[in-house]
């Protein structure tokens, strides 16, 4: 944890009652952990689920809060501090006994923790490390960028961890998609449904929400898009939607 706890901000996610801890200069969670949440749950996420790259536990927190048939949750992250941070806001929302924090690379967890899951979510580190502005934030830097886990990485734990019926759920910036498709159909996987994300209707897409399984790549339902403003300081219908009604999916 960091030392100084002038560096802790406690933030509330209201619609769901929850409190986060996470550092005032280090990764912070940001929408795209809410919509991919709400995209698995409305996406129909069930059974024993792994969130791979877990941050401070947003993610497995929604989806612990909802009222979906979820079993055990384990959330891996490979950074310490993010990891007791995560621990933290288990223990603080009461959600230790749903949600196993586990601090590790991931792609050793499910080498040796002889498990299959019924969902695979995941918010993964998205920024090339050959492209853009590396962030000289470590923290921000690992969690952002694909030093330690890349989409083919990603692809391969997938394979290894889902069951035959699985399903997983990602978010990526939206120019990644072709990319991120690619790796997973290498690894015996398939896309069956995306959704972009657009800040406004006049706007390029900046995220996709991907859902895919077990299996070769056929066809892939490309749903309506998901505009989070109406207008500057005004979300969309479907976002305030999304804030009143996700914990009862």
């Amino acid at each position: 944890m960091p030392r100084e706890k002038d560096e802790i901000t406690i933030d509330f996610i209201d619609f769901a009652n929850l409190s986060v801890y996470q550092r005032k200069k280090g990764y912070r969670f940001s929408l795209d952990s809410v919509l991919l949440a709400y995209f698995a749950l409305d996406e129909g996420i069930r059974g024993d689920v792994l969130e791979v790259g877990a941050g401070v536990g947003v993610v497995s927190m929604l989806v612990a809060r909802s009222e979906r048939a979820v079993g055990r949750i384990v959330a891996v992250e490979i950074q310490e501090n993010l990891a007791e941070m995560a621990r933290k806001n288990m223990e603080t929302n009461d959600l230790a006994e749903s949600i196993e924090v586990v601090n590790t690379d991931v792609r050793e967890y499910v080498k040796r923790c002889g498990k299959k899951f019924d969902a695979v979510v995941s918010n993964p580190p998205f920024g090339r490390v050959d492209a853009g502005r590396v962030n000289p934030d470590r923290e921000k830097r690992l969690a952002r960028h694909e030093y330690t886990l890349d989409a083919a990485n990603l692809g391969a734990v997938i394979s290894l961890s889902l069951t035959a019926k699985g399903k997983f759920f990602l978010i990526y910036p939206a120019r990644r998609l072709l990319d991120v498709g690619c790796q997973m159909n290498r690894r015996g996987l398939k896309l069956e449904k995306i959704r972009l994300v657009h800040s406004f209707r006049d706007k390029e897409a900046e995220f996709v929400l991907m859902k895919g399984g077990v299996g070769k790549q056929r066809e892939t339902t490309v749903m309506p898009p998901l505009y989070i403003y109406e207008r500057a300081d005004t979300y969309s219908a479907e976002v305030v939607k999304i804030y009143r009604g996700m914990i009862r999916k």
